[in-house]
């Protein structure tokens, strides 16, 4: 300070020339702009946002493999000019977010106004939590959240990943703007570049301290959009500093540690009636032991360090600065908040959860086999919000298929089962259902929903299959875009075939017709139990009545799926179910009236699984029954005396290869 200047002229010199610096950047960097801006450098960055993932992998992976990003963080993602994973996308947008003169000022945020950087009462360029919610701004909350539906309910690949690598590209950028309240200036209207906390934690970036302080106030949420309590709880109103708890990382910064224009200026805490000075042994730069006068309190035992009185000063008044040793016990406390807090704004940005289970009627979707193309057309599903202590509001609901499609698939299965080496070159396809519109839903009760997928079928000829319901809208207090997300490992599609096999009879371990019995005394006599010279047996075909129910052990069907009404003899029909169950029961029951006859069977058969796990191929076998070949099969038979060896017996041909219609039940 010069001779015959007070505090308060320095102050508003400081503040002269900031505007000055200010007006100067406005104008000339949107035109000459090719390098950083003043925040936490871009290798500080990439190291926090490493650490983030890092220290939270597995349950970010979690969240991905449930919205059906089966590798986690190492999930591909292409956009138009390159390949990254989705760490990757996140670690980029974490550092690009400085890349861009448009943000300048909208990197700061005061939590004591609610303000972004401010200058005579005039706020230049929006607060950091603003900024992270502006559409206007291509990245940030909003767009992580925009595109992440988008991508999730998108059915071309090449836009599919272009839009979920923006979404973690954006996500990385919002997570940009919390770590920035780590650095003090950035909380405490100081734009004062260089910034020498940015530069020593540069310097530094391999040896500070990364273990993350977490905020366990991450889903308190005080906003419609990204969750503000990360940045601010608005708690803090300066009257009484706190350094733990429900406080935001704006709020712990700005209360608990000066910028270098601000040493017990210009706001309320650090206090100096709140702090002592201590003389503290230290290494200088040249090796020597050296003892300094530090300001301690607050968090620190370093706030800041006093420097030698200057000589135009009277005795009792001192300076202070913020030195190399003040820094570093600064970035021990924030650096492992920055992790922390972008930590919780993870949390909070996937915490939205749904839960899908099978709907009333045990299958997820079943169609006639003898309708060609075969493929669903609807899925029918129950859904329950689990996300903890939110409720579901209004908002739209869907359904996204993902699966492969089969190169070699043939309606009768004659290509089956799949070939897993040939199944991993193919890509995965979606299709998407009509989004439905709701006002709730239920955290204890689910909801079934039957999912339009009319114009974006599902095709029989698929493995990997499964089932994604993304919620978007009101989740909470965020309003509108908030996304949850549920999974559902579904089966691959499972063809029954349904026999009436009348049109033989089993006498005596061989196959005949009614006209071989009748037209051979012995054979007539077998089943002429009363000597009339009449069959006493069912030996001529008949048309038989037959229900189909699926359910899952240790339940009773109460509906049938499927129906025949009637099933000719000889003929089979085929019905395709969508069930994730291990071991499905199928439970006939057969009515004739001529002869009359009434019966009840019920199957207890394993589920079908064509897909890939853990880098080793699963497929199911196929069963071959009169020539047709299916994944099971069940009859309608006679016989007499029994039925000893009677479904490997050498059974002709069906009298029509072609399905039977059935009358499905969704």
């Amino acid at each position: 300070m010069k001779k015959g200047e007070t505090l308060g002229t320095k102050v508003w010199k400081n503040k002269i020339g900031k505007i000055f610096l200010i007006s100067v950047l406005l104008f000339i960097t949107p035109l000459l702009f090719t390098g950083q801006l003043y925040a936490y450098s871009i290798g500080v960055h990439k190291k926090i946002t490493f650490e983030v993932i890092d220290q939270n992998e597995t349950k970010i992976n979690d969240y991905l493999k449930n919205i059906g990003l089966d590798k986690g963080v190492d999930e591909e993602l292409k956009n138009s000019f390159s390949r990254k994973t989705v760490e990757e996308w996140i670690e980029r947008g974490s550092w690009i977010e400085d890349i861009d003169p448009g943000i300048l000022f909208s990197h700061y945020l005061n939590p004591l106004t609610n303000k972004g950087y401010t200058e005579l009462g005039i706020e230049i360029g929006q607060s950091a939590y603003d900024s992270a919610n502006d559409l206007a701004n291509y990245g940030g909350w909003v767009w992580a959240r925009k595109r992440l539906y988008d991508g999730l309910t998108e059915t071309d690949k090449t836009n599919r990943e272009k839009y979920l690598s923006i979404a973690f590209q954006s996500l990385g950028r919002a997570m940009h703007l919390v770590q920035d309240m780590a650095v003090p200036s950035h909380t405490r209207n100081d734009f004062h570049p260089p910034e020498s906390y940015e530069k020593y934690t540069s310097i530094n970036v391999e040896a500070l301290t990364y273990t993350e302080v977490p905020f366990p106030y991450w889903n308190v949420s005080i906003s419609d959009g990204a969750p503000k309590q990360i940045w601010d709880t608005d708690t803090y109103d300066g009257s009484i500093a706190y350094s733990s708890g429900n406080i935001g990382l704006a709020e712990y910064s700005n209360a608990n540690f000066f910028s270098e224009d601000t040493i017990f200026i210009d706001f309320p805490h650090p206090a100096k009636e709140n702090t002592t000075a201590a003389l503290v042994e230290q290494y200088a730069k040249d090796g020597q032991l050296d003892e300094v006068w530090y300001i301690q309190g607050y968090t620190s035992q370093r706030l800041a360090a006093y420097s030698y009185f200057n000589k135009w000063l009277s005795s009792d008044k001192w300076e202070y600065n913020l030195n190399d040793s003040v820094y570093e016990d600064y970035a021990s406390k924030l650096i492992p908040r920055a992790v922390g807090y972008s930590a919780g704004l993870l949390d909070y940005f996937f915490r939205g959860t749904l839960e899908i289970t099978m709907p009333d009627k045990f299958v997820y979707s079943i169609i006639n086999g003898s309708i060609t193309p075969q493929q669903f057309t609807y899925i029918k599903a129950k859904v329950r919000n689990t996300t903890p202590d939110e409720e579901v509001q209004d908002g739209i609901i869907q359904a996204v298929a993902k699966y492969k499609i089969r190169p070699d698939y043939q309606d009768d299965l004659s290509n089956d089962p799949p070939d897993g080496e040939v199944m991993e070159g193919v890509e995965f396809s979606y299709s998407v259902s009509e989004p439905i519109v709701i006002t709730s839903l239920s955290s204890t009760e689910p909801a079934e929903f039957s999912f339009d997928f009319t114009n974006n079928p599902i095709p029989v000829g698929i493995t990997d299959l499964s089932l994604n319901v993304i919620f978007k809208g009101t989740l909470g207090n965020e309003t509108d875009i908030a996304i949850a997300a549920g999974m559902k490992d579904l089966n691959e599609p499972q063809h029954f075939s349904i026999w009436n096999v009348t049109d033989r009879f089993y006498l005596d371990g061989v196959l005949r017709t009614a006209d071989e019995i009748r037209n051979d005394p012995a054979l007539l006599d077998r089943v002429d139990h009363d000597g009339d010279g009449v069959s006493d047996e069912p030996i001529d075909p008949y048309d038989v009545n037959t229900n189909i129910a699926f359910y899952p052990p240790l339940t009773t069907p109460t509906v049938y799926n499927a129906t025949y009404t009637p099933l000719p003899p000889g003929r089979y029909g085929r019905i395709i179910i969508l069930t994730d169950m291990p071991q499905p029961y199928i439970l006939v029951y057969r009515q004739s009236t001529e002869p009359p006859d009434e019966r009840s069977s019920a199957f207890l058969y394993p589920g079908v699984i064509n897909q890939e796990n853990n880098g080793i191929f699963y497929n199911t076998a196929v069963t071959t029954f009169r020539e047709i070949i299916q994944h099971q099969w069940a009859a309608y038979s006679r016989y007499y005396p029994d039925a000893t060896g009677i479904s490997t017996a050498p059974w002709p041909g069906p009298v029509d290869i072609n399905s039977y219609p059935a009358t499905i039940y969704p």
